[in-house]
């Protein structure tokens, strides 16, 4: 490992740790401010500079044999305790700097033993090139593509993606700081950084992976938000057929009391042209239609399935109490909606029953949003329909529960079917966002 005195192996160590810890800070949304989480990063990275230099005059071999793995946990630890994203995420950020250190350890041992006999300060010299390279590239291109994708990745990374890459970065460091002689030859160093080159292909591999399954999922969603749409707008030309039906009977009725107050005017009768108007305005009071609620893209769907639900000699009956800023996307509560309305309705008119009744309720209570439904449906319906996360509805389309759940998914929420008695329960909790920032994924 080239040696060196106490000061050299505290230099090497020092590059080590700006190169991880740098490159997880700029790939990471820290828990505090930026200048504070500077400041905690400068200061642990000193302490563990310190740290692993004593352990490196100390016990060398044992330094040589465990601390390129006991970089892993050591700095990991910190970083994911000062990272505001997800764990999976981290360990990803984590492992990719360690991969990068494993890479800067070979290259400065074996470039300086090939070029110049092995010399202490070429080693450091070829370091600090290649992590300067690494910390410009990455605050200069790959930050950007990095930031610009960090949903998807967070998303969809996983269990075993994670594993994947704790392995790979491990077998990095293995190859950089296997405890042996490790004597010099062109055959050796091409080996190594087959190794290197492999271990860094799996975790390119990996980024590109995720990134590609979250525009899958971005594409699905909005394919998914284009059916919705265009069932709504189904929805809206039904009920503006049947308003037209009503403007015309409304013109009629209008038409009749003005020939009654006509008449009534000229035989002087103005008693009775004053109850005809007092029964007009009655009339007119008695359509006019309440909001259901503040919100108005809420109150629009649910007074479209309101109508709709009649018009199908559904009852139905709901209790909303939300204003216009929730902390959740419109198109992801009106999703919601539609998708359990949809459902609701399509059970109601596939059960057979006489009586057939909808009752929808949205309450707040401490950041979190609660949606209840229970309907009527047919004696076909059991838990076990609901299995496969699909469900049968009107005219044989299909409505997936299953994107309910997804939308839930998002907020970390949970969604909860069952079936009893004839009817069917739906109920979805949404955690909201408590600093009053709207939820802004796949935005």
């Amino acid at each position: 490992m080239l040696g060196g005195a106490f000061w050299v192996a505290f230099l090497r160590n020092a590059m080590g740790a700006v190169l991880v810890l740098a490159v997880f800070l700029l790939l990471d949304r820290p828990r505090v401010a930026m200048k504070k989480a500077v400041l905690c990063y400068l200061t642990f990275g000193l302490l563990a500079v310190g740290g692993f230099s004593v352990w490196y005059m100390v016990d060398r071999e044992a330094y040589l044999r465990f601390s390129g793995i006991a970089t892993f946990p050591v700095l990991g630890i910190f970083c994911c305790l000062m990272s505001r994203g997800g764990l999976y995420l981290s360990l990803y950020k984590i492992a990719v700097g360690v991969y990068l250190l494993s890479v800067c350890v070979c290259l400065g041992i074996d470039l300086s033993r090939w070029g110049v006999g092995g010399s202490i300060w070429a080693d450091i010299v070829i370091r600090f090139l290649f992590i300067s390279l690494v910390l410009l590239f990455i605050g200069k291109r790959f930050r950007k593509i990095f930031f610009k994708n960090i949903d998807f990745l967070q998303a969809e990374m996983d269990l075993f993606s994670i594993v994947t890459l704790i392995v790979s970065a491990a077998i990095a460091a293995l190859a950089a700081y296997w405890p042996d002689a490790r004597e010099f030859s062109v055959l050796r160093m091409v080996r190594i950084f087959v190794i290197l080159f492999m271990a860094g292909t799996i975790q390119y591999l990996i980024f590109h992976l995720y990134i590609h399954l979250g525009k899958e999922q971005r594409l699905e969603a909005e394919k998914q938000l284009m059916e919705m749409n265009e069932q709504l707008l189904r929805r809206q030309l039904e009920m503006r057929e049947k308003a037209e039906q009503k403007a015309i009977k409304l013109r009629h009725d209008v038409l009749k009391r003005y020939l009654l107050i006509e008449e009534s005017t000229k035989n002087g009768d103005m008693d009775k042209v004053l109850e005809y108007l007092k029964q007009y305005g009655e009339d007119m009071e008695s359509r006019k239609e309440k909001p259901i609620c503040e919100s108005r893209a809420v109150n629009g769907i649910l007074s479209i399935y309101e109508e709709y639900a009649r018009s199908r000699d559904i009852q139905m009956a709901m209790e909303v109490h939300m204003t216009e800023e929730v902390g959740i996307r419109e198109m992801d509560l009106v999703a919601l909606l539609a998708n359990i309305l949809e459902n609701a309705i399509g059970l109601c008119v596939d059960s057979g029953e006489a009586e057939r009744y909808i009752g929808m309720s949205l309450a707040f209570k401490s950041h979190k949003m609660v949606i209840q439904c229970q309907s009527t449906c047919g004696l076909g319906i059991s838990k076990e329909a609901f299995g496969d996360g699909m469900t049968k509805t009107w005219k044989g389309s299909r409505s997936s529960v299953f994107d309910i759940a997804r939308v839930a998914s998002r907020y970390n929420g949970e969604t909860d079917f069952r079936v009893g008695n004839r009817v069917f329960y739906a109920r979805v909790l949404l955690n909201l966002p408590k600093d009053g920032e709207t939820w802004k994924k796949y935005g």
